[in-house]
């Protein structure tokens, strides 16, 4: 789930926990996601979950949650050594919308980069780069469909953090297409297109 090589989409589930490690728990619904080797999470769709990312559980470090969308959790969008020092993380490029505390960091852990974030205008997700939105529709096609929507300001809002970008790196799980070329044969209209990441399946 959290080093992913595709986009996830990530939806309510049972209420059981699964064990696999100590330093990151991923809450889906009342499942509770577990792993110690999770250094990577990245482009992930989080929602409707009593919280969305925790990072800390016996003592993460250099952990990365980068490019995710969590809305609608209403506890917690990012948190970090709140169970357990994080030192070393980075939160960049991820949008928390509809949880009582965006990206809130422990004092327990030092060293975290919280940069180009977009969250609710009174809740903190980094003042460098942070991106303000008053409703997920101003950035996003819908609170369901978590694609960037035309001329969102979440396209090319981003810092890079290693992920494969249509030029600049958007904010967000879902990279925005961006047509890189195009020419004209005839009657035909040749096109190129990036797309870091697939459509919602």
């Amino acid at each position: 789930v959290v080093k992913a090589k595709k986009i996830i989409i990530l939806k309510k589930s049972s209420n059981r926990e699964i064990y696999t490690g100590l330093s990151v728990w991923l809450y889906f619904g009342q499942r509770l996601i577990k792993c110690i080797s999770c250094h990577d999470i990245y482009r992930n769709f989080i929602q409707g979950n009593p919280a969305g990312i925790n990072v800390g559980y016996g003592g993460a470090l250099r952990t990365k949650v980068v490019n995710n969308t969590l809305i609608d959790n209403p506890s917690s969008g990012i948190s970090v050594g709140a169970f357990g020092s994080a030192s070393n993380s980075t939160i960049r490029n991820n949008i928390v919308f509809g949880s009582a505390t965006a990206v809130t960091i422990a004092a327990n852990s030092t060293g975290v980069t919280n940069t180009h974030n977009a969250c609710e205008a009174a809740e903190s997700c980094g003042s460098t780069g942070k991106l303000t939105i008053a409703a997920i529709t101003d950035i996003l096609v819908s609170s369901v469909d978590p694609t960037l929507k035309s001329g969102s300001a979440a396209i090319g809002a981003g810092t890079d953090v290693g992920l494969t970008a249509c030029g600049t790196a958007d904010i967000g799980a879902f990279e925005a297409p961006l047509v890189t070329a195009a020419s004209i044969f005839g009657n035909l209209l040749d096109v190129t297109v990036c797309s870091a990441s697939p459509p919602v399946q």
